[in-house]
């Protein structure tokens, strides 16, 4: 199973991003690119899913405490090192094929790589949030924020009830 990274503003479409986006998040179109999905991990999937329709986040949360540790380092680290080169190795190839070059190859892979990590971060707050308990609270309050992009500390602020 392939699971398609489509970034924040595809994920708006989808219904499945937080109100608050970057200006650029929604007005840009997103490239399709291809990742592996996370086939059995819970988590991974929930990070992953493009339409989350399947109970990726109810799976997730269901799996209580056993699940805030990898959350909690999702929201603070972002995902995964393997999976942001594969998803930056797909933004190249999809720049290449690209008629408007109006942004250079760089800006195109930061922006949608800047996308893929918050999305990563939104998803490991808000199922933080509905996990709840004492270990969830306190990664949630333990983020900083200062250099978080605005809907990440957004979610934050929204996961600790605020």
């Amino acid at each position: 199973m392939k699971i398609v990274v489509i970034g924040l503003a595809g994920l708006l479409l989808a219904g499945c991003a937080p109100k608050s986006q970057p200006p650029d998040a929604e007005t840009s179109q997103v490239p399709p690119s291809q990742v592996p999905a996370y086939p059995t991990d819970p988590v991974g999937r929930w990070m992953e899913c493009e339409e989350c329709d399947e109970g990726e986040r109810q799976a997730v949360v269901a799996m209580g405490g056993a699940a805030v540790q990898t959350l909690a380092g999702y929201l603070n680290q972002g995902p995964p090192a393997e999976r942001v080169a594969a998803l930056e190795q797909a933004l190249r190839g999809s720049y290449a094929r690209r008629a408007d070059t109006t942004i250079s190859e760089a800006q195109w892979v930061a922006r949608y790589r800047a996308n893929y990590e918050a999305k990563y971060r939104i998803r490991a707050a808000e199922a933080l949030g509905a996990i709840g308990g004492a270990e969830a609270q306190r990664a949630l309050s333990g983020f900083d924020t200062a250099s978080a992009r605005s809907d990440v500390r957004e979610a934050v602020r929204r996961a600790l009830g605020g």
